[in-house]
């Protein structure tokens, strides 16, 4: 098939600048599932883009493929926050959730869309480490009550604090 090599190869090149591209591989991604659901497996992987992703870019095709919305509106919200409003996306709410989206952080927005009001004064802190820096912080949250589950650290933030309560405390002497 002609139509699913070209669309394909659309795919790859458009992911070189991912961020910039995100609809229009969307849209490329959903044309080559309608064709090909084995190509369109075949895009992602020729792509480095993970099958979560591919779904969610055709997700966001189809809901604001035919929306009146500019795509420079749509590239500053960013592909996470489409991903998440396009289940909810109808030709009557469109606009206002895509305020919210201009609005909320990511993770206030899903908070939203639960019907829930979002946290208004949590914060997020994010730190890269070495991996022999993240071994010594990783012993320290255990210690401070962090539960090392396979690759995931439960009770993190309540370890975190209490270490930082600790810190506290022992210079206050």
């Amino acid at each position: 098939m002609a139509l699913a090599k070209k669309l394909i190869k659309l795919t790859v090149s458009l992911a070189i600048e991912f961020e910039q591209n995100f609809i229009e591989i969307g849209q490329a991604l959903l044309e080559l599932y309608e064709l090909d659901p084995a190509e369109f497996h075949h895009a992602l992987q020729a792509a480095k883009l993970g099958r979560r992703k591919g779904y969610y870019l055709i997700a966001i095709a189809r809901a604001f493929g035919s929306a009146p919305v500019s795509k420079y509106r749509l590239r500053r919200i960013g592909w996470t926050k489409l991903a998440m409003l396009s289940p909810h996306i109808d030709k009557y709410s469109c606009n206002q959730l895509l305020a919210l989206a201009e609005e909320f952080t990511a993770k206030e927005l899903e908070t939203i869309l639960r019907g829930e009001d979002p946290a208004s004064k949590e914060r997020t802190i994010v730190l890269y480490y070495s991996q022999e820096d993240y071994d010594v912080l990783e012993a320290a949250l255990i210690a401070f009550g962090g539960i090392k589950t396979g690759r995931v650290m439960m009770n993190r933030e309540e370890a975190l604090l209490q270490m930082a309560q600790w810190a506290i405390d022992l210079a206050a002497g």
